[in-house]
C-alpha cells in the first residue's frame, strides 16, 4: 500500500496523510451512523462517555468495523509497523473534540515509562476525520518532526500550585510553551480531506486544528490506536488499563464483544487488550 518515499516521509515528519484510502460515501454512511449515535444519547450507555465522545465505540457500532477496518487502511497500519502489527483498541468517536499542544505519550512519561523515547518503531493513532479540514477546523495540527524531541507540554501536568500559576501567567502573556508551538516555522494544519487516513505517532506535538469560522457541520472523527506486540507495546498497554481518567476505565471495567475479535480475526490484525 505505501510507497518507500511514503514510510520515509512518516519517518521524519510523524505523521502521514493518505490520500482517499475509503469511498466517500462509505465515511458519509459512517458520519450519519455517528450523528445518530449522539443525537439518541446511544453514549449514556457506554462506560464513562459524554456528549463529545463514545468510548469502546464497536460495542454500539460493530457496523462501523467493515467501513473502517478496511484491507487499505490495515495494509497501512502493517506498512508502518512489520508483521508484529497489532490493534489496541482504544477506539472512540470524537464530537466537536478541539484540544490544544499535547503529546499523547505525556501520560506514560508521567508514570515514570521511558521505553518509548528510545523506541525504533512509532506507536500510531489512526485517525479518521469525517470532513474536511481548513479554516472551520476539522482536522489535526502538528509539529513536524517533533515525535523524535522531548515533550515541551509536559510541565503542564504538574499538580504544584505554583507551577499551574506560572503557566496561566505565561499563556496570559502570551510566552506559554503552548504560543511557542503555535509558532513552530515546523507548525502545520494538516489539509486532510473526507475519504483520507491521518495516521501519526503519539509521540507527535499535535493539536486540534481550531476553527477561525464557524463550521456548518459538526467536527466528527474515529480514532484507533496500533503497536507491535513486543515489550514496549504491551507496556503501553498496560498502561492503558490503569489510567485513573474515566475515558480509559472500559479498558479493566469490560471485555471486548465477540463481535470485535471476529472481526480482527478476518481482518487478520491481533488484538492486545
Amino acid at each position: 500500500m505505501l510507497q518507500e518515499n511514503d514510510i520515509r516521509f512518516f519517518q521524519d515528519n510523524g505523521y502521514l496523510i493518505v490520500r482517499d484510502l475509503f469511498p466517500k460515501e462509505n465515511l458519509l454512511a459512517v458520519r450519519k451512523q455517528l450523528e445518530l449515535l449522539f443525537s439518541s444519547e446511544t453514549y449514556l450507555n457506554a462506560p464513562q462517555s459524554s456528549p463529545q465522545i463514545i468510548n469502546d465505540l464497536y460495542r454500539f457500532a460493530p457496523d462501523l468495523l467493515p467501513l473502517i477496518f478496511t484491507e487499505k487502511y490495515l495494509s497501512v497500519v502493517f506498512d508502518l509497523l512489520g508483521p508484529q502489527a497489532a490493534w489496541i483498541p482504544e477506539c472512540a468517536a470524537h464530537r466537536q473534540r478541539f484540544f490544544d499542544w499535547h503529546k499523547d505519550s505525556s501520560g506514560v512519561e508521567r508514570a515514570g515509562m521511558q521505553s518509548h523515547k528510545t523506541y525504533p518503531y512509532p506507536l500510531l493513532t489512526a485517525a479518521v476525520y469525517l470532513q474536511d479540514n481548513g479554516i472551520s477546523g476539522g482536522g489535526l495540527s502538528v509539529v513536524a518532526g517533533s515525535q523524535q524531541s522531548p515533550d515541551r507540554t509536559l510541565p503542564y501536568y504538574s499538580k504544584s500550585f505554583l507551577a499551574r500559576v506560572k503557566h496561566k501567567l505565561l499563556k496570559w502573556l502570551g510566552k506559554s510553551e503552548l504560543d511557542r508551538l503555535e509558532q513552530d516555522p515546523k507548525k502545520i494544519d494538516l489539509p486532510s480531506r473526507l475519504g483520507d487516513l491521518v495516521i501519526f505517532d503519539i509521540r507527535l506535538s499535535h493539536k486540534a486544528t481550531f476553527p477561525q469560522i464557524k463550521s456548518p457541520i459538526e467536527k466528527l472523527a474515529i480514532f484507533n490506536a496500533f503497536v507491535r506486540n513486543d515489550e514496549v507495546g504491551n507496556a503501553f498497554l498496560a498502561y492503558q488499563k490503569l489510567r485513573p481518567e474515566p475515558f480509559y476505565q472500559y479498558f479493566s471495567q469490560s471485555t471486548l464483544p465477540d463481535c470485535v475479535y471476529q472481526w480482527a480475526k478476518r481482518a487478520g490484525i491481533p488484538i492486545l487488550f
